[in-house]
C-alpha cells in the first residue's frame, strides 16, 4: 500500500510525523502508524536529522509515512531549482510521458498519493487503466480518455490493496463492460473488505469481481505491444508487475519505488519472499527499464540497483 520511506526531512518535521503515527496507531485497530517506526523505517526517520533538507519533486510529495498527510500542497525548497524554492506546488499535477508509439499519463490521488495510469497507444485505439485509486482520480482518467479519444479496453490491477482497487468502481459505472485484469492469488480482495484492507482503516471498500486473473508468466497484449506478468508478491501474497520490453517500461505496484521498496507489515506480506522477487524478476530487466511504481517518481532499473538502500547486501 505504501513505501518504506527514506528520504530527507527536517528535524522537526520527523518529530511531527513520528508524533502523528503513534497518535494514529493508538487511535487505529490496525496499528499501521505504530508499525511504520519499528526496525529500520524508525532508524530511517529518526536518523534524518543529520540530512537537514527537505527535497519535493515538482509532481511528487514524498512525504514520511504518507498516508498521514491529506495536504495537496507543499512548499517546495529543492537546491536544484531556485526558481521553485519557497513556491507551494500542487501534488495532482497530470503528467504524459511518451514510449515511442506508447503513451502514458500519470494522475497522482491526493488521499495515499496513489499514482493510477492510462497507457495509450494511438487516438482512437484501446487503452488501458492500471491501479484506478481514489477519487477523483478515476474522474480525471475517464475524462482523459474522452479528451484523447481513447476507448478503455481493461483495467489492470497489480495488486488487491484498496488504495489500488478504488477507482473501479467509478470506472465501471462510466464502462460496464470494461474487463477487470487482476493477479490470480488477489482476485478475493477485490471483494473482501478484510483482506484488501479498506476494513482495518473504517472505509470497508469492496469493488466488482474479477473478469480476468492473470498469472506470472502470462503475456497481455495492448496494441502492437506485448506485456509479461511479474511475480512481485511480498508486499501483498500475489502482487504482479506488467512489463513491456518493446517499450521498456514496468508496472511495479508497491513492490519497488524510487529509493524503497514496498512495506511488508501486513497481512499475508514477506520481506524476503518481496526482496527475491525484485532481484530475480525486476533487478534482471535491461537497465534503461523506465520504472512506473505504485507511488512517487518513476525511476530507472540501473538507478535502483545501484542506489537502493533497501537492496543492498544484508538487508
Amino acid at each position: 500500500m505504501w513505501p518504506n520511506q527514506r528520504r530527507a526531512y527536517r528535524p522537526h518535521q520527523c518529530e511531527a510525523l513520528v508524533g502523528r503515527a503513534i497518535a494514529f496507531s493508538r487511535n487505529q485497530s490496525y496499528s499501521e502508524g505504530g508499525a511504520a517506526l519499528r526496525g529500520r523505517q524508525r532508524t530511517v526517520l529518526a536518523g534524518t536529522e543529520a540530512r537537514p533538507t527537505l527535497y519535493v519533486d515538482a509532481y511528487h510529495a514524498m512525504v514520511a509515512c504518507n498516508h498521514f498527510c491529506a495536504t495537496r500542497e507543499v512548499l517546495c525548497e529543492r537546491g536544484d531549482r531556485p526558481d521553485l524554492r519557497g513556491c507551494r506546488l500542487p501534488l495532482r499535477i497530470p503528467i504524459m510521458k511518451h514510449h515511442g508509439p506508447l503513451t502514458i499519463d500519470v494522475f497522482i490521488e491526493p488521499m495515499f498519493q496513489e499514482n493510477g495510469y492510462l497507457l495509450g497507444t494511438q487516438e482512437g485505439a484501446g487503452a488501458w487503466i492500471v491501479d484506478p485509486g481514489f477519487p477523483p482520480q478515476h474522474e480525471e482518467i475517464i475524462a482523459a480518455l474522452k479528451k484523447r479519444k481513447l476507448t478503455p479496453a481493461a483495467i489492470l490491477i497489480t495488486h488487491g490493496h484498496t488504495d489500488h482497487i478504488a477507482g473501479v468502481v467509478g470506472l465501471r459505472a462510466a464502462y460496464p463492460e470494461l474487463p477487470i485484469h487482476a493477479p490470480r492469488d488477489e482476485q478475493h480482495m477485490l471483494t473482501d473488505a478484510r483482506a484488501n484492507l479498506s476494513a482495518q482503516i473504517g472505509m470497508n471498500l469492496v469493488v466488482p469481481a474479477c473478469d480476468r486473473p492473470v498469472s506470472p508468466g502470462e503475456t497481455l497484449t495492448l496494441g502492437q505491444f506485448a506485456w509479461q506478468v511479474l511475480d512481485v508478491a511480498g508486499h501483498s501474497p500475489g502482487g504482479v508487475a506488467y512489463y513491456c520490453p518493446e517499450a521498456g517500461v514496468v508496472f511495479t505496484g508497491d513492490s519497488l519505488f524510487a529509493g524503497s521498496i514496498g512495506r511488508t507489515d501486513f497481512p499475508g506480506s514477506s520481506t524476503t519472499q518481496l526482496l527475491d522477487n525484485i532481484r530475480r524478476h525486476l533487478l534482471t530487466l535491461p537497465d534503461d527499464t523506465v520504472v512506473y511504481s505504485g507511488h512517487g517518481p518513476a525511476t530507472t532499473i540501473a538507478h535502483e540497483r545501484e542506489t537502493n538502500p533497501f537492496l543492498k547486501e544484508g538487508y
